[in-house]
């Protein structure tokens, strides 16, 4: 029972993330999209990188890992992007 509350909680935040409507006066659509999967691929990159991987067998712990791992994804995100000068009309 807790996986599937992790897995809906991490899918939750990949609904969250990806509905984003990042704003930049004077971007292009092709500028944003340029921009948000550099980000990502960024975030993904970092976080892969600064997260400890989960131990076979660790159970309801995995679940847990992977959604702390995607909260940070979603912020290293947003800082990024926030760096490249788009704004998130949801912070208003």
């Amino acid at each position: 029972m807790n996986k599937i509350v992790s897995i809906l909680g991490v899918l939750c935040l990949f609904c969250v993330g990806a509905q984003a409507a990042w704003v930049k006066e004077g971007a292009t659509a092709e500028d944003l999209k340029r921009d948000q999967s550099e980000c990502e691929r960024k975030a993904r990159a970092d976080t892969a990188f600064n997260s400890p991987q989960p131990m076979r067998g660790a159970g309801a712990l995995s679940g847990a890992r992977a959604g702390n791992t995607m909260a940070k994804e979603d912020q290293a995100l947003r800082l990024c992007m926030k760096s490249r000068g788009y704004a998130d009309p949801s912070d208003k």
